[in-house]
């Protein structure tokens, strides 16, 4: 072969791979231009996955890489292994249970935030590949466990800090969460965030609340009057109140003024009220303040989670 086809063929050889960088170069040029994010790589999804609908494209994650990606945001304020651990069995339980018999579930539809690996990178800048390995081993060691009560998924709730207790399933929700029960977690009382007050303009409240109820009929002149509590937990959450002409459910009133959680006083003063909370979430499940003391004490993923629910066997997916 002389030179010159040598060199018409190295050309080729050029030219071709030019064109191949530039098919994959210029969609994430365009894309961090339109968005100002580079997409990630996609793996190829043989299972079942989160879809995430971003602003100009969507991305399918498998479930265990979106345990690995909300553990970076809500959970890793610790770094305890076995706390890690048992958040992902958590997580993949209620994933699985939100999937139920489909292939895949819209991540807006989970209520959980979560970071991608860019955004991990730059929020944990020089720390990413440690604390990533962290999330990454624990999901690795729990691959596949979900929790289980008679054979089926449990609804696996946490809340950030209790009340001081959780509460229990039949409290809360109904007889048909027996696995969800009352435990002691005096620990918490000496959590920063147990007891926090936030204070409001009675038209702040009554505007809130009028935002989501059209119909209400909430007289801002004596709004204290007008919001009438019908029952409570023992522990002094709010499980029913009627606020004006309308009954909603504690939780339902925290979340709505954007309080810490549903146990909760109210004093006037002067043209505010102030609203005193205890705990953080809806104080059922496990609590992730008590579970971390444990898991820095020694108690393992397994011993955690069978102190907040009862009777449930951790298991493989795959044997559902």
């Amino acid at each position: 072969m002389d030179g010159t086809i040598r060199r018409n063929i190295l050309r080729k050889c050029m030219r071709g791979l030019c064109l191949f960088g530039l098919c994959i170069i210029v969609p994430v040029v365009i894309t961090f231009t339109v968005t100002g994010v580079v997409p990630e790589q996609e793996d190829v999804i043989s299972g079942k996955f989160v879809r995430i609908q971003y602003a100009h494209t969507t991305k399918n994650y498998d479930i265990e890489e979106f345990i690995k990606m909300v553990l970076a945001d809500k959970f890793l304020q610790s770094e305890q292994p076995e706390l890690l651990k048992a958040e992902s069995i958590i997580l993949r339980t209620n994933l699985y249970r939100a999937l139920g018999t489909e292939t895949w579930v819209d991540g807006e539809q989970l209520g959980v935030s979560y970071l991608t690996k860019q955004k991990m990178r730059q929020k944990w800048g020089k720390e990413y590949d440690r604390k990533y390995a962290l999330i990454e081993q624990a999901a690795a060691a729990t691959a596949g466990q979900v929790l289980t009560y008679q054979g089926q998924l449990i609804d696996a709730r946490y809340t950030p800090v209790s009340s001081g207790e959780t509460l229990s399933g039949e409290e809360l929700l109904g007889t048909e969460y027996p696995y969800l029960i009352r435990v002691p977690c005096q620990d918490d009382l000496a959590s920063d965030l147990y007891l926090q007050s936030n204070t409001m303009t009675r038209n702040e409240i009554v505007q809130k609340l009028t935002d989501k109820y059209e119909a209400l009929r909430l007289p801002k002149e004596t709004l204290l009057k007008n919001i009438q509590i019908i029952s409570k937990a023992q522990d002094g959450t709010v499980l029913k109140l009627q606020v004006g002409n309308v009954i909603l459910s504690g939780i339902e009133f925290a979340q709505i003024l954007k309080i810490p959680s549903a146990n909760f006083a109210l004093a006037e003063e002067g043209n505010h009220i102030k609203i005193t909370t205890k705990g953080v979430g809806e104080n059922i499940g496990v609590s992730l303040y008590t579970a971390n003391i444990m898991a820095e004490l020694g108690n393992t993923y397994d011993s955690i989670l069978n102190k907040f629910y009862k009777d449930v066997i951790i298991m493989s997916v795959d044997a559902l």
